[in-house]
């Protein structure tokens, strides 16, 4: 069932890309996380709770988060998350969130099979909105 909802959220989110998206909205940065998502109230970057972590395990990298929506209706979310060492790119991944009821939250976690050191750190680079 996971892996449905999971594919129904990938169509919906290329769906909306191509129907919907004005090539002209603009990608701006707040605390270091760029949004192209057009909402000057709310921004998406500031939904992202602090504590997001990173792992190096023996499969690969693990990002940990959480979103919580603090706007007065349900959006999807698009997370982009990337893994460094000293500044030097190591891998990228992208979650697809599923709608977030208003003043909720959900944790997030994305994985890649690239390996890392002792050294490697993440961070989350881009955060979007998409309505449901």
């Amino acid at each position: 069932m996971l892996g449905v909802a999971s594919a129904l959220v990938a169509v919906w989110w290329v769906a909306g890309a191509l129907l919907g998206n004005d090539t002209n909205v603009k990608t701006i940065v707040i605390n270091g996380i760029e949004t192209s998502t057009p909402d000057a109230a709310h921004q998406p970057p500031l939904d992202l709770d602090p504590g997001a972590q990173c792992t190096v395990d023996l499969d690969g990298l693990r990002a940990t988060g959480r979103i919580t929506n603090h706007t007065d209706r349900p959006w999807g979310y698009r997370v982009k998350v990337a893994w460094e060492d000293d500044g030097t790119p190591r891998a990228e991944a992208t979650a697809l969130l599923e709608p977030i009821a208003p003043s909720a939250s959900t944790p997030f976690t994305l994985v890649s099979a690239s390996t890392g050191t002792a050294a490697t750190t993440c961070r989350v680079v881009a955060i979007d909105r998409r309505a449901p």
